[in-house]
């Protein structure tokens, strides 16, 4: 649907698209590719009956978090894709807004999660982009600093738990095949 786009965009000069979708990973994708497709002015998302413009969410949250769209909208697709959707597992009792708050705050910590798989880049698998995605991981668990290792934090929070194991962290080899699975992914939305 989005090569459809890309191509209606660039050999017939078409500025505006409707996608007809309910599934939030093409919403997330929409407000994506708004903001990485030259020329497409408007991208709009027919949901049911109502139609969402995908080209204004990604302006007013640029807006208000007072980032590029661009940067924004490929943190949105990673940590969408990281914390779980249609083809990657989800992390148990971690919801989107605790995991968008997260990654807006440290939007620059991120960014090379965010661009890897950007179309011309190498899709090598570099220290940052798993360092990035370790510590993003390590926050979404516990409210400091992005430092620590997973299995730390894991057996520190399994003598703090009270209720259900399935709200640690991942082991660090679980994470590893988490992150390969979304990086697989993000570069399949790209």
């Amino acid at each position: 649907m989005f090569a459809h786009i890309a191509y209606s965009v660039q050999h017939l000069h078409h500025k505006r698209a409707v996608v007809v979708a309910t599934d939030t990973d093409v919403i997330m994708m929409c407000i994506y590719y708004i903001t990485h497709t030259d020329g497409l002015q408007e991208l709009w998302v027919k949901k049911m009956d109502i139609y969402l413009p995908a080209h204004a969410i990604a302006d007013a949250l640029a807006v208000k978090y007072d980032v590029e769209a661009a940067d924004l909208s490929s943190m949105l697709l990673s940590t969408y894709i990281l914390t779980g959707c249609d083809t990657v597992s989800y992390l148990y009792r971690r919801g989107k807004k605790h995991a968008y708050k997260t990654a807006v705050d440290h939007l620059e910590d991120l960014l090379p999660l965010c661009r890897y798989g950007d179309p011309g880049e190498s899709l090598d698998v570099k220290e940052d982009v798993v360092t990035a995605a370790r510590q993003y991981m390590v926050s979404l668990y516990e409210r400091s600093d992005f430092s620590g290792h997973l299995d730390a934090l894991r057996a520190h929070l399994f003598g703090n738990i009270k209720g259900d194991m399935r709200c640690l962290p991942p082991t660090e080899d679980a994470f590893q095949f988490h992150l390969r699975r979304t990086l697989h992914q993000l570069v399949v939305c790209k």
